[in-house]
């Protein structure tokens, strides 16, 4: 039988996810990959608050949107039967997956196809993206 281990020593994987209908199936390869390098899971969700303006301000409304986008997570979890570090933040999409990563120390960055996708500019077609984190410094 052929060996199929993974030969790319990834550690830690950051899963960023939205609340799409796909964010379970990016969840569930997102375990898969883990399960297969023996690596960190770590969840993410950025939450992009709109900037206040004379109409309309957010800003009363702000815990109770991240309390919402944290019970969702959360739930996505629940329903994967996964317990996965996880995070809430407020940030651009964009700025907040990559702080994460950082955070996390991630050696890879699964996302979604949606609005993640056109924000970090990652340019794929396919239903997961895999993003090269940043290099630090």
């Amino acid at each position: 039988m052929t060996d199929h281990t993974s030969k790319i020593p990834y550690k830690s994987i950051l899963c960023a996810l939205d609340d799409s209908e796909e964010a379970q199936g990016v969840l569930r390869v997102a375990v898969s990959l883990a399960s297969s390098y023996e690596a960190q899971l770590s969840l993410v969700r950025v939450v992009q608050m709109p900037p206040p303006t004379a109409e309309l301000d957010f800003s009363p409304y702000k815990k109770d949107i991240m309390d919402a986008a944290d019970d969702g997570l959360r739930t996505l979890q629940e329903k994967v039967g996964i317990d996965s570090p996880l995070a809430v933040v407020e940030a651009t999409v964009a700025d907040g997956v990559r702080e994460e990563s950082m955070r996390r120390n991630a050696d890879l960055v699964i996302i979604g196809r949606g609005r993640a996708q056109s924000t970090l500019r990652c340019g794929h077609t396919f239903t997961l993206s895999f993003v090269n984190p940043p290099v630090r410094s």
